[in-house]
């Protein structure tokens, strides 16, 4: 059995928010050593978010309260925050963690989503998968990692996409 090394952190500053920019934030994240997951529940297959946590004190609002608005459901603890103005959730408070902040990476500027390794959260079966995620964590196994395939295209690969994908990043 696999055990998982000391990891290096290396946490960067990131900015993030939405698609309009009514919401904005700066968060200070360790994409290397942190988990990153991608959730099949019906929400978050919907939205396609790409999680990972930060705690309060690495994450900071930088646009009024005003600007996000409060979705919940199912139990209810979860808080769903997004913007009132174009509808993007950038970030929510989960009921797995509550005290920390969940980023969607797919609304950080600057990073490349298709490189990094995501666990994959069984949400569909979301109280069997918190007791596997808690069984992991004591066994610290190393998971089975999954990647992201970027998508492939003429224009992708031609001079004009090359520079445009190397402004965007």
């Amino acid at each position: 059995m696999k055990r998982l090394t000391q990891q290096v952190h290396e946490f960067k500053r990131y900015e993030g928010g939405c698609h309009c920019g009514a919401v904005h934030y700066s968060v200070d994240l360790d994409l290397i050593g942190s988990r990153k997951a991608i959730c099949n529940c019906s929400r978050c297959e919907m939205l396609g978010f790409l999680h990972c946590h930060a705690s309060t004190a690495e994450f900071k609002l930088e646009s009024d309260e005003s600007s996000v608005a409060e979705y919940r459901f199912g139990t209810g603890r979860a808080r769903h925050l997004f913007c009132r103005t174009c509808g993007v959730e950038s970030f929510y408070y989960s009921r797995s963690d509550p005290d920390l902040v969940d980023i969607n990476l797919r609304c950080l500027r600057g990073v490349d989503i298709y490189s990094l390794d995501y666990w994959l959260i069984d949400g569909r079966n979301w109280e069997r998968a918190q007791g596997a995620r808690r069984e992991a964590e004591e066994d610290a196994r190393v998971p089975i990692l999954w990647r992201l395939l970027a998508p492939r295209s003429r224009y992708a690969n031609s001079r004009a996409g090359q520079a445009f994908f190397d402004s965007w990043h």
